[in-house]
């Protein structure tokens, strides 16, 4: 008798692992396809990100741009994982109208004609005088999201105040003044 409750416990327990085994499995491919997207647009992703932070130099000092940090990794990493509830096709929506405001295909045109497509877009569907629903705000703001929470976009780019000591409700601006790190009062979650 004790001999047959083992062999039970051991099949129990060899099936439990097999099911485990098996949802793991099915949770790894699950995540591998929604992966297998991201990859055919990083082209597209890449240029976008460079374009809209690009590696400056201000007072000297060589900031890094979004692909110095892989903030194109890190936002396709948040598309895939619908990070701000983006669709997983946000990309792909941002390029349909990237092409449609060039009238050919963004991943073909010049690096002139890029940057001028993406400013248009980006003039016709933010702000106050937006004339256009678009994807490219949702992108826009996972690129600037990513690059000011990376280490070279946050440590560099921004100045930080670990315990400001006080408040003071009317500062100068000086020309050439980084924004601060812990500075969150601007920053829209919606």
């Amino acid at each position: 008798m004790p001999h047959d409750l083992i062999m039970n416990r051991r099949r129990l327990l060899g099936a439990g692992l097999a099911l485990l085994a098996g949802l793991n499995s099915t949770a790894l491919a699950a995540t591998t396809n929604r992966h297998k997207p991201l990859r055919r647009y990083s082209s597209v992703l890449a240029a976008v990100c460079d374009l809209t932070i690009p590696r400056t130099t201000r007072l000297g000092v060589t900031s890094p741009g979004a692909l110095d940090t892989k903030t194109d990794t890190w936002v396709a990493f948040a598309i895939a994982h619908q990070v701000m509830a983006v669709p997983v096709d946000l990309v792909d929506q941002v390029e349909a109208d990237l092409d449609l405001q060039l009238g050919r295909s963004f991943r073909t045109a010049s690096a002139a004609d890029q940057t001028a497509t993406l400013s248009a877009l980006d003039a016709l569907s933010m702000g106050r005088g937006a004339t256009r629903t678009s994807a490219w705000p949702k992108l826009k703001a996972l690129i600037v999201y990513g690059y000011y929470t990376s280490e070279g976009g946050a440590s560099q780019e921004l100045t930080y105040n670990l315990v400001p000591g006080r408040w003071d409700g009317d500062v100068d601006y000086v020309p050439g003044t980084p924004a601060s790190a812990n500075d969150w009062t601007g920053m829209n979650y919606g």
